[in-house]
C-alpha cells in the first residue's frame, strides 16, 4: 500500500505511515528503508534517523551506517556523517 499512496494517490504522509507499519509487520528491511527514503524526501529527517538506528540495532550493515551519513549530511552534521561513512568503509 506504500508504493500505491506515494506513486499513484500522491500522499506522502498516508505512504511512510504505510511503510513504518508494514516494517512492523515484516522482518525485511526492504520497507524500513522504503520509509526512511520517503521520510528524507519529504524532510522528515529526525524519523529517518530513528528508522535507520532501528535497522542498525537489528543488524549492522554498512548500507545502513551510509543512508545515516546521507541524512546526517543533508542536515549539515558533517562530523556524524563522516563518521558513518567510515563506519559503512570499515564494514565492507
Amino acid at each position: 500500500l506504500g508504493q500505491v499512496y506515494e506513486y499513484y494517490e500522491q500522499d506522502k504522509e498516508k505512504a511512510l505511515s504505510y511503510y513504518i507499519e508494514s516494517s512492523k509487520l515484516s522482518k525485511e528491511p526492504q520497507y524500513k528503508l522504503a520509509a526512511i527514503r520517503l521520510a528524507e524526501n519529504i524532510g522528515k529527517h529526525q524519523e529517518a534517523i530513528k528508522l535507520v538506528n532501528e535497522l542498525i540495532s537489528e543488524e549492522e550493515k554498512s548500507l545502513y551506517y551510509y543512508e545515516r551519513g546521507r541524512i546526517y549530511q543533508k542536515d549539515g552534521k558533517l562530523k556524524k556523517a563522516i563518521a558513518d561513512y567510515k563506519k559503512a568503509i570499515s564494514i565492507c
